[in-house]
């Protein structure tokens, strides 16, 4: 069975946050950026120094494939100044890897590719089960404008409030079905 989007989103933020100690991450954030083209990025990381990566999650080949479409990727291959994304990936499980790492190489020069486990304590404890496959260019040197990082602060904190609302849901279902669940 495949990783589903969430369960990669999942561990691509903990490997974000926790190996390599990104203070920002935050989830379908960017819409409303300035620079954004009104598609929401399924991660978006801040580094301590003000660089901007962001993650686009797959989960089939055919998804990698039609990314193509966005408008995005024309940016990113011209590299405009308006645009301050420092690094772009892609992330999908382990049984895409291979067919993903050709359609980067030929569609995506500029992105990398990280892959991630379905075992991640099994293959690599230290690395949170993602793996850096294929490094990506560097698009653009510039920090992110405070104002731009205040907006991530906020929807990483939006993530985290639904997170907790959904945690809470289904407590409230648990004890609804007479079971009792430590979460």
């Amino acid at each position: 069975m495949d990783l589903t989007a969430l369960e990669i989103k999942a561990m691509v933020a903990g490997y974000f946050r926790y190996k390599k100690q990104c203070p920002i991450v935050a989830f379908e954030a960017s819409n409303k950026l300035r620079w954004a083209d009104g598609e929401p990025a399924d991660i978006l990381v801040v580094t301590e120094s003000r660089m901007l990566y962001e993650i686009e999650v797959k989960v089939s080949i055919s998804d990698l494939r039609g990314d193509k479409k966005k408008r995005k990727h024309m940016s990113f291959l011209n590299k405009p100044s308006y645009l301050p994304i420092y690094k772009y990936y892609f992330a999908v499980s382990e049984e895409l890897s291979d067919k993903a790492l050709d359609i980067c190489n030929e569609l995506y020069p500029y992105a990398g590719l990280l892959v991630v486990s379905k075992f991640p304590f099994i293959s690599n404890a230290l690395s949170f089960g993602v793996i850096e496959r294929k490094s990506p260019s560097c698009l653009n040197n510039k920090r992110l404008a405070v104002k731009d990082i205040i907006y991530l602060v906020k929807e990483q904190s939006g993530t985290v409030c639904r997170l907790a609302r959904d945690n809470a849901s289904l407590q409230v279902m648990d004890i609804e079905r007479g079971r009792v669940v430590n979460h």
